[in-house]
C-alpha cells in the first residue's frame, strides 16, 4: 500500500479512533496518535470520513470535544451494515474505490467493504505497520488541505435532495466558468501538471506530464498554432479553483483535442460538456466520441466567459498567482506569447490581453505592445455593426485616447510583402477558395494596406507611439506563413528593435 495512492480514509470509531465502545461504555479513551494522523492527513490533502455503528448525536458531540468533528466529510454514523454505507461515501466524494482506505478493527466489516467496493484498500486498526504507514504523513511537508472542497460537495449533496432532477438543481446553482487562454494560462503550469497526473475519471485524453514534457509542448516559443486554456469554476456553493485544461492545434485540418482533462470535484456539474460544446461551436474542433453523446444538450444555464472575472481574480491574488501591477501589456492574439518571450526582463511582468478587437484599458502598465493587424479582419467586427472605413478610423481615434498613461506604445502593422506560402502546391480551385475567403473575411492585400494607411495617418504624429511594419523583419518568403502568422525569428528581430528603443 502506497500512501500516495490514497485520497480518502474512512474510519471506524470504536477500538479504532478510541479504545472502548461509546454506546456500551459511555466513556472511552482517545488514541492520540490516530487523532494526530487524521489532522495531518487533512494537511497533506487526504480527506477523512467516518463509517461507524453508533448514536449520531452522542458521537458528534464527543468528536467536537476532541476538536476533530469538522475534519470529516460525509460521515455515516448509524446502526446499518457498513458495506453499502462505505460505497455511498465513496460515491458522494466522487472518488474511485482504489483511492480509498477503510480502517476498522472488525474483519467482518472489512470483508463486507471489500465485497461492495471492488478494489478498496483496507486495514486493521490495530495493525502496527498500518499505523506506521499513516504516521509517516506527519513528516510530509505541505499545506494542501482539500477539506473545503469536499465540504462544498457535502453541502451540495444535502441541497440536491430538494430537487427531483439534477439539471434543475444545477440551474439553480448559478455555475460560472472562466476560461483563461494561452499564453495567460501558462502561469498556472504547476497546477495543470498536477491536475493531469492526478485526474482519472475526467481525464478524457489520458494526459500525463512531466515538467520537461509540458515545457517542451507548451513553451511560449513552441505554440504558434496551439490553442490551450485553463478552466476555473465557481457557483452558489463556493469556489472550485482551476479544475480543467484543454489543448488543440488551431489549424483547420488539425483541430482535435490533444488534451482535455478535469478535476473530479466538478463531476456531475455538466462543466465538461459545456466546455466541449463551447469549443465545438467557437473553434470547430473535431468530434470527440466520449463527449459527443452529451454535447448536444442545452448548457446555456452555465455561464462561460473568457478571462478572469473579479471573483476568480480575488482568489488568485490571495494565492499570489496574479499581479496587481504590470510593466507591459502584450496584445497580439496567438503571437502574444512569442513576443513576450523575446522581450527583455525589464518589460516584465507582462499582462497578455488575448481578445478579438481592442484591449483591456483598465489594466495598468508602462508599455503597450499591440498587434493591430488583428483588428483588420472584417469578421471580427460583426458585433460592432460591421467593418467600414469610417468605423475603423473612429475606432483608431478612440484607441489613441488611452495612450496618455503609457511611456511607450508599440503598434505592429501588417506586412505588405504579399507573401502567402500557404498557396504553394494548391490547385486552382484551392487558390480560388482561399481568395474568396480573403475577400469575405477582409484579409486581402488591398484591405490590409488600406488599414495600415489609416493607422499611419492616425498615429504617426504621436510621439509616444512607435509604428512597426512587421514586414520589415521578414527576410525570406519562408518566414511569412500568411498575412497573420510568421516564423519566430521574425518576432525575435522585431523584439530586438523594441528592446533597443526602450534601452
Amino acid at each position: 500500500m502506497n500512501i500516495k495512492d490514497i485520497k480518502l480514509v474512512i474510519w471506524d470509531l470504536d477500538e479504532t479512533i478510541w479504545d472502548g465502545s461509546l454506546v456500551e461504555d459511555g466513556t472511552v479513551r482517545p488514541r492520540q496518535n490516530i487523532i494526530d494522523i487524521i489532522k495531518n492527513l487533512d494537511r497533506i490533502g487526504i480527506i477523512n470520513s467516518i463509517c461507524s455503528k453508533n448514536n449520531f448525536d452522542e458521537t458528534k458531540q464527543y468528536l467536537e470535544e476532541l476538536g476533530i468533528w469538522d475534519l470529516f466529510v460525509f460521515p455515516v454514523i448509524e446502526f446499518t451494515p457498513k458495506g453499502m454505507a462505505i460505497k455511498s461515501i465513496i460515491e458522494s466524494t466522487q472518488l474511485r474505490a482504489a483511492n480509498v482506505l477503510f480502517v476498522d478493527d472488525n474483519i467482518g466489516n472489512i470483508n463486507e467493504a471489500r465485497f461492495y467496493c471492488d478494489g478498496i484498500l483496507t486495514g486493521d486498526a490495530n495493525d502496527v505497520e498500518l499505523v506506521k504507514l499513516l504516521s509517516a504523513s506527519i513528516n510530509v511537508d505541505g499545506n494542501n488541505s482539500r477539506l473545503g472542497q469536499y465540504k462544498i460537495l457535502e453541502e451540495k449533496a444535502n441541497k440536491r435532495k430538494n430537487f427531483s432532477e439534477n439539471t434543475d438543481f444545477l440551474k439553480s446553482s448559478n455555475i460560472t466558468v472562466c476560461i483563461v487562454r494561452n499564453p495567460n494560462d501558462l502561469i498556472f503550469r504547476e497546477r495543470v501538471i498536477e491536475l493531469a497526473n492526478r485526474s482519472n475519471q475526467l481525464n478524457y485524453t489520458k494526459s500525463r506530464f512531466t515538467n520537461d514534457s509540458f515545457d517542451n509542448e507548451f513553451s511560449e516559443t513552441n505554440s504558434m498554432y496551439l490553442h490551450h486554456g485553463v478552466v476555473f469554476v465557481y457557483d452558489n456553493f463556493g469556489y472550485y479553483g482551476l479544475v480543467g485544461f484543454y489543448s488543440f492545434d488551431e489549424r483547420r485540418d488539425h483541430r482535435k483535442l490533444d488534451h482535455f482533462f478535469f478535476s473530479c470535484r466538478i463531476l456531475n456539474m455538466d462543466v465538461t460538456n459545456a466546455v466541449y460544446s463551447y469549443l465545438k461551436k467557437n473553434f470547430k474542433i473535431r468530434q470527440y466520441d466520449q463527449l459527443e453523446k452529451n454535447s448536444s444538450g442545452d448548457y446555456s444555464y452555465i455561464n462561460i466567459q473568457v478571462g478572469l472575472d473579479n471573483k476568480v481574480s480575488e482568489h488568485l491574488k490571495e494565492d499570489d498567482l496574479v499581479h496587481d501591477v504590470y510593466t507591459t501589456i502584450v496584445s497580439a492574439k496567438c503571437e502574444s506569447g512569442i513576443i513576450g518571450h523575446y522581450l527583455d526582463n525589464f518589460f516584465k511582468p507582462i499582462y497578455y490581453d488575448i481578445i478579438e478587437v481592442g484591449f483591456s484599458p483598465e489594466v495598468k502598465a508602462n508599455f503597450l505592445v499591440y498587434s493591430i493587424f488583428n483588428d483588420y479582419n472584417k469578421h471580427l467586427w460583426k458585433d460592432r455593426g460591421g467593418f467600414s472605413d469610417a468605423r475603423f478610423v473612429e475606432y483608431l481615434k478612440s484607441f489613441s485616447i488611452q495612450f496618455d498613461k503609457y511611456e511607450k506604445v508599440f503598434i505592429i502593422l501588417s506586412s505588405e510583402l504579399g507573401y502567402n506560402t500557404s498557396l504553394n502546391g494548391l490547385s486552382l480551385w484551392g487558390r480560388l477558395r482561399i481568395h474568396l475567403a480573403n475577400v469575405v473575411y477582409g484579409t486581402t492585400d488591398k484591405h490590409f494596406k488600406l488599414c495600415n494607411k489609416r493607422v499611419r495617418e492616425t498615429f504617426s504624429h504621436n510621439k509616444k507611439v512607435v509604428l512597426i511594419d512587421i514586414g520589415e523583419f521578414v527576410e525570406s518568403e519562408k518566414e511569412q506563413f500568411d498575412k497573420s502568422h510568421f516564423d519566430r525569428i521574425v518576432f525575435k528581430r522585431l523584439c530586438d528593435l523594441i528592446n533597443s528603443i526602450v534601452r
